[in-house]
């Protein structure tokens, strides 16, 4: 007796999440996109405090593939660590993504160097202590969450070749991370030169803005930015 039967033939499922546009760590929302019907989400936002805001499902109503969609979750104390969401499509297949935007930006005094220089002078060693202080502390309260590093960035005003000033920028960064990792950091260490690509104080060519020749101390899970880091 021939058989009769319907069939339907489902692909992997897609999940879309840009992580510049549709991750609002601020305003507490995450946009996605499903390449499939969705039927529900889970969603657990994990703080640095160690505490779940939240840990559980949402439903949906089938909203059509390629529709963006939203999920938020309350205000807690502390920031955000990592954010998992998994989604299930209407017909319970899935997928998933983990998000770590966790990040602190170490306050900081910036550490003056000889003109055209990298090396770390002596008279300008107490501010890099002070640094060092604050990077422990966050070591010793946030690694046994998750696996931490620290990212030295360094930036030039605009005087001179672009190409130099990276090199230049590069050179401060290094020895800046090389002095941490000698007194003690234990974490990875990376290293980046962004030379007047990121200038805090929009100037013209050739200015000399001092508040342009800075270093950033960034201890995060994830690299920062689009850089071209180095581990030391």
């Amino acid at each position: 007796m021939p058989l009769e039967f319907e069939t339907e033939i489902v692909g992997p499922v897609t999940l879309t999440i840009d992580k510049d546009k549709d991750v609002d760590i601020e305003g507490r929302k995450l946009r996605f996109s499903m390449n499939q019907p969705i039927g529900k989400v889970h969603l657990k936002v994990l703080m640095d405090s160690g505490a779940a805001v939240v840990d559980d499902d949402i439903a949906f109503n089938g909203e059509p593939a390629g529709t963006k969609l939203e999920v938020t979750w309350p205000k807690a104390s502390g920031n955000v660590l990592r954010i998992d969401l998994r989604v299930y499509s209407v017909g319970g297949a899935y997928n998933g993504v983990e998000l770590t935007p966790w990040r602190i930006d170490i306050p900081h005094e910036e550490v003056n160097f000889a003109t055209g220089k990298w090396d770390v002078q002596a008279g300008e060693a107490p501010k890099l202590e002070a640094s060092l202080k604050l990077i422990q502390e966050a070591i010793s309260k946030f690694s046994s969450l998750a696996d931490i590093k620290l990212y030295v960035v360094g930036h030039t005003d605009s005087v001179g070749a672009s190409a130099s000033n990276r090199t230049l920028s590069f050179n401060r960064a290094r020895s800046i991370g090389a002095w941490f990792r000698s007194r003690g950091v234990r974490i990875p260490v990376f290293v980046d030169g962004a030379g007047e690509d990121a200038l805090l104080v929009k100037t013209p060519d050739e200015t000399d803005e001092p508040k342009n020749r800075r270093a950033e101390y960034i201890i995060s899970i994830d690299e920062p930015g689009a850089g071209r880091w180095q581990r030391l």
